[in-house]
């Protein structure tokens, strides 16, 4: 089951702009993960909002749809 792109913060809201990485902890690893850098962190973003676009075609969050998919039903 996938769970990273949940807790990593991009399908569930926390990370919407690299202005919101300041906020963390020092020793949040989303600092200095390539993940959240430059091209890399819009990508995801992208990703994320495409995501939230089809959960809002189905009633659902982006949590549920997204384990759906992980586990081949979606």
């Amino acid at each position: 089951m996938a769970y990273s792109p949940l807790g990593h913060g991009f399908l569930t809201g926390t990370i919407r702009s690299a202005a919101d990485l300041p906020r963390l902890d020092d020793s949040d690893f989303r600092k200095n993960n390539p993940r959240f850098a430059g091209k890399n962190f819009e990508r995801n973003l992208r990703i994320a909002d495409e995501v939230q676009a089809v959960a809002d075609q189905t009633g659902a969050t982006p949590a549920p749809g997204r384990s759906r998919l992980a586990a081949g039903q979606g």
